[in-house]
């Protein structure tokens, strides 16, 4: 009767509460040089709670691991020079340095030994979500959504509604790995 949703955890500066989650992607990629599918990419992102502002994303075939973590932060915390001039942007993609809790899921991979091991090492605290509860981290679930969203349509599959002839994902929903790394960035 008196069914209510609580509101999440929000950062009241930045750099307070820096989010991560990854996801498949749905839809196939393909080489680039040599034409064969890689199959379909993880993403990785690493968001900051307070300001919305991407510190990094890594695009991987490797499913999730400690390896995905490990890149996420180096990326997060490496300049990011060289991406911004291969894809020309406009603005500058900064690392605004460390932060001081960073929150995740349930994942395996985030209640590792290494985890913990890194978190030590780098000084920061690790916050884990409860289970089915996604506004606790609302921010980088937002980004998921939107980064979904921005996908091009002709690489996404189609849903089944309905009595219809089913479309093979391998055939329509594909997308070339660097086509796919620059809608990403950009």
């Amino acid at each position: 009767k008196w069914r209510h949703a609580i509101g999440g955890i929000y950062a009241i500066r930045p750099m307070q509460r820096v989010e991560m989650d990854h996801t498949i992607l749905d839809l196939y990629v393909i080489d680039d040089t040599r034409g064969i599918p890689l199959g379909r990419p993880t993403l990785t992102i690493l968001v900051d709670g307070y300001s919305g502002y991407i510190l990094s994303l890594y695009i991987s075939f490797e499913g999730c691991s400690i390896g995905r973590i490990a890149h996420t932060i180096q990326l997060a915390l490496s300049p990011k020079d060289s991406l911004t001039q291969r894809y020309g942007l406009e603005q500058a993609w900064h690392s605004p340095g460390l932060w001081e809790t960073l929150v995740l899921d349930n994942g395996l991979e985030f209640h590792s030994r290494h985890m913990r091991t890194i978190s030590m090492e780098m000084c920061f605290d690790t916050e884990y979500c409860p289970v089915r509860k996604p506004w606790f981290k609302p921010v980088v679930e937002r980004h998921m959504l939107e980064m979904a969203r921005i996908l091009p349509i002709p690489g996404r599959p189609q849903k089944l509604l309905g009595v219809r002839d089913a479309v093979d994902p391998k055939q329509q929903a594909c997308v070339t790995f660097s086509d796919l790394c620059a809608c990403l960035i950009k």
